[in-house]
Parts: C-alpha cells; sequence; structure tokens
C-alpha cells in the first residue's frame, strides 16, 4: 500500500514493511529482493493471524 496509507492505522499494527514495489507486483516472484520480501512478510502475516485465530471463538475444536 502507498506510504501515506500506512501512517493512520500504525497505532494498530503489530507489524510494518516498506518496500519499494508496486502493489501486484510485488507478488510476481523473481521480480526481484523487494518483491521476495514482500512475498514472506505477508507469508508471516498469514500465519500469524491463523495462529492467533486459535486463542478466539474461530477456533476449530477437534
Amino acid at each position: 500500500m502507498p506510504h501515506r496509507s500506512s501512517i493512520a492505522p500504525r497505532a494498530y499494527c503489530t507489524s510494518l514493511l516498506q518496500v519499494n514495489v508496486e502493489h501486484e507486483p510485488a507478488y510476481r516472484h523473481g521480480e526481484g529482493a523487494d518483491n521476495l520480501r514482500a512475498c514472506r512478510f505477508t507469508l508471516r502475516a498469514i500465519v500469524k493471524i491463523a495462529q492467533a485465530a486459535q486463542q478466539t471463538s474461530l477456533r476449530y475444536d477437534q
């Protein structure tokens, strides 16, 4: 997202990453170091969200 978009929610964010890529191309494999960083950051965020859901009523009981 544009830098200006990340300023407002900063108090609610647990992590931020600033990279020099456009939105859609950020997730194309092999487009550069910042693309790889963006992909890894996104994957890490998804994993953390999924793990946090296990501590809520949204968890699946086995």
